[in-house]
C-alpha cells in the first residue's frame, strides 16, 4: 500500500514539473516576440526597398514577420505613409495592393481599410477614363477611314482632297504649287534694270526702269496664264545715246494631268529695231513659304523677216523673295536675269539684263 502511494506521488510531481516547463517556454517565446522591434531602422529600410521594387510579396513577408511585435502599430503607420506617397505619385496599382496587404495582416486597421477603398475607387475611375479614351480613339480612326473611303479619286495627281468632317464637303488643294485660290497673280516694278549689250565690237551699259506682271489660272484640266514685261533704258553709261527697250506679251498653258510647272509659251516680242512672234517653254513654281521660281526659253521666228538676222532667241530666270506675308498678298523682291541673243550676218549680239524689282502677289 505504501508502494502504490509513492508511485502516485511521483506521477503528480512529474506532471507539475512538465506544466511548469511548458509555461516557462511559452513565457520565454512571448518575451522574445515582444523584444523584437518592428520599427527599427533595418525593418523600415526593408519596407522602403519593397516599395521601391514594388514587390507585394516582400512587403507581405515583412508585415507578417513582425505582426506580434509590440511596436507593430508604428510599422503600420509607416507603411500607410508610404502608401499615401505612392498615391501622390499616381502609382495606384501598387498602392492598392499594399493597402490590401495591411488589411490582411490586421483586419482591425480601419485606416488601411478606408485607404484601400479610396484607392480602389480611384483605380476604377482611371480605368474607366482610359477605356473611354481608347473607345474615342477607335471611333475616330474608324471615322477617318470611312471619310477617306468616301473621298473620290483626286481630279489629277497633283491635287489632294481635304474633307470637312462637320459638313462632309470635299475641297482640293494643289500639293505641287500651294494654290489656295485657282488664280495666282503677281505685279512687279523694276527699280533697277541694267543692260549690258555686246556686239559690233563694242560693249554698252545702260540703266532703265521696268514693269511687269502675270496672272495664271490653275484648273482641274488646264492651267493657263499671261506674262507681260516692258522696260525702257533711260541712261547710257557707254556707247551711243540711242533708244533701247523691249516689250513682251506671252501666254502660257499647261496640262495639270501631266504637270502644272512646265508651260508652253506663245506671244509677241518687240524692240525698237526688232519685232517678232515668240514661242517657247517656261517653268513656274511657288513654295509653301511663297518663294517663286521662274524660268523660260523663247525662240523668235520673226528673224526670218530680217535679212541681217539669222536667228534670235532669249532665255532667263527669276526668283521672288517675300518680305511681308499677309492673309491676302505678300510683298517682296524679285531678281531676274535674262540674255537676248541675235545672230546677225555681222556677228553675234548679246543683250544681258539684270532686273531688281519690288513685287506684290498672292
Amino acid at each position: 500500500m505504501r508502494y502504490q502511494y509513492s508511485n502516485l506521488l511521483f506521477v503528480k510531481q512529474a506532471a507539475v514539473l512538465f506544466v511548469l516547463l511548458c509555461c516557462s517556454a511559452v513565457a520565454a517565446q512571448t518575451v522574445a516576440d515582444s523584444a523584437r522591434s518592428a520599427a527599427s531602422p533595418a525593418v523600415l529600410r526593408s519596407v522602403d526597398t519593397a516599395f521601391s521594387m514594388q514587390s507585394a510579396d516582400d512587403l507581405r513577408l515583412i508585415l507578417q514577420q513582425y505582426t506580434g511585435a509590440v511596436d507593430y502599430a508604428e510599422l503600420e503607420t509607416y507603411t500607410l505613409k508610404k502608401i499615401r506617397q505612392y498615391v501622390v505619385y499616381n502609382k495606384l496599382d501598387f498602392a492598392r495592393a499594399a493597402s490590401l496587404i495591411l488589411v490582411d495582416c490586421n483586419i482591425d486597421n480601419g485606416d488601411a481599410a478606408a485607404l484601400y477603398a479610396s484607392i480602389s475607387r480611384a483605380v476604377f475611375r482611371r480605368d474607366e477614363r482610359f477605356a473611354f479614351q481608347q473607345e474615342q480613339e477607335r471611333l475616330l480612326i474608324e471615322k477617318r477611314e470611312a471619310d477617306a473611303a468616301a473621298v473620290p479619286e483626286s481630279p489629277y495627281r497633283n491635287y489632294q482632297p481635304v474633307a470637312n468632317s462637320s459638313s462632309g464637303k470635299i475641297y482640293y488643294y494643289n500639293s505641287g504649287g500651294v494654290y489656295y485660290s485657282p488664280f495666282e497673280w503677281y505685279a512687279q516694278l523694276g527699280l533697277a534694270d541694267f543692260l549690258m549689250s555686246a556686239g559690233d565690237n563694242e560693249i554698252r551699259f545702260k540703266y532703265g526702269l521696268s514693269v511687269g506682271g502675270s496672272v495664271f489660272y490653275y484648273g482641274s484640266f488646264v492651267a493657263a496664264g499671261l506674262d507681260v514685261f516692258a522696260d525702257i533704258m533711260l541712261l547710257d553709261f557707254s556707247g551711243p545715246q540711242d533708244m533701247a527697250g523691249s516689250v513682251k506679251i506671252i501666254s502660257a498653258v499647261a496640262l495639270p494631268a501631266l504637270t502644272d510647272r512646265v508651260f508652253l509659251r506663245a506671244g509677241f516680242y518687240g524692240s525698237p529695231d526688232f519685232l517678232s512672234p515668240a514661242v517657247g517653254i517656261g517653268f513656274r513654281y511657288k513654295t509653301e513659304n511663297l518663294f517663286r521660281f521662274e524660268g523660260f526659253g523663247d525662240y523668235y521666228p520673226g528673224h526670218l523677216m530680217y535679212e541681217s538676222v539669222s536667228a534670235a532667241f532669249e532665255a532667263g530666270a527669276a526668283v521672288s523673295i517675300p518680305f511681308v506675308e499677309g492673309d491676302i498678298m505678300s510683298i517682296g523682291m524679285k531678281i531676274g536675269l535674262s540674255d537676248e541673243v541675235f545672230i546677225k550676218t555681222s556677228g553675234v549680239e548679246n543683250n544681258v539684263k539684270c532686273v531688281f524689282s519690288i513685287g506684290v502677289g498672292n
